[in-house]
């Protein structure tokens, strides 16, 4: 007689529990995860203007060696606001005379000095971070170009507008309440002294009155 195999206890399926080398690395991992924050990526944004922040201007070559200037943005104020916050890409070539030529002009624009000697170009890009300037986009073809239209405000000329409204905050305005009212004070008391001299005039006026009619009752007797 056959006899009956013993059911497993152990269940079928993949374990929760990671292998040891996964295990070692997530403990390794532990310090960064805690850190770091979410980050998303160049989300595609529709055809428009945008008010976009600097993050970065550097040259770099392709594959092909051919110079460009890459600028790294990101959305800080548009009509859309889920859209605030994204980040876009613009990559200049700087092959042909036409493309330095619009090259200086978008210096231009964002007000930047065109540097005689090229060499200096990297230095020059370099003040380029934390400039905010309005951004055109328009698709042509399967390619989204980037325009600068105008600059807009810099990290500095934020700074001096706070610097101003905390100096208008600080402005003491108790000392010229307090003027003011000791000026109302004194004019009160004022007040009250040409009241007392017209009263007295008043009494004079009648003292003066009560006497020429005494004056007239001796002339009639």
């Amino acid at each position: 007689m056959a006899k009956k195999s013993k059911k497993s206890g152990k269940k079928s399926g993949s374990s929760s529990r990671p292998a040891s080398g996964v295990a070692a690395a997530l403990a390794k991992a532990k310090k960064v995860w805690k850190g770091t924050e979410p980050r998303r990526g160049a989300a595609p944004l529709d055809d428009g203007d945008y008010a976009m922040h600097i993050d970065d201007a550097v040259l770099a070559t392709d594959d092909e060696g051919r110079l460009y200037c890459q600028w790294s943005m990101h959305v800080v104020d548009a009509d859309d606001e889920a859209v605030e916050g994204r980040k876009k890409n613009k990559r200049d070539y700087l092959v042909t005379e036409e493309n330095w030529a619009w090259f200086q002009g978008t210096l231009e624009v964002l007000g930047l000095d065109i540097p005689k000697d090229i060499d200096d170009l990297p230095a020059t890009l370099v003040k380029a971070k934390g400039l905010e300037v309005e951004c055109s986009l328009r698709t042509s073809g399967e390619w989204q170009n980037v325009y600068f239209n105008e600059l807009l405000s810099t990290d500095d000329e934020e700074a001096d507008e706070d610097e101003d409204e905390d100096e208008d905050d600080d402005e003491p305005q108790s000392g010229k309440k307090g003027k003011k009212g000791k000026k109302g004070k004194k004019s009160k008391k004022g007040d009250e002294d040409e009241d007392e001299d017209e009263d007295e005039d008043e009494d004079e006026d009648e003292d003066e009155d009560d006497e020429d009619e005494d004056e007239d009752d001796e002339d009639d007797d």
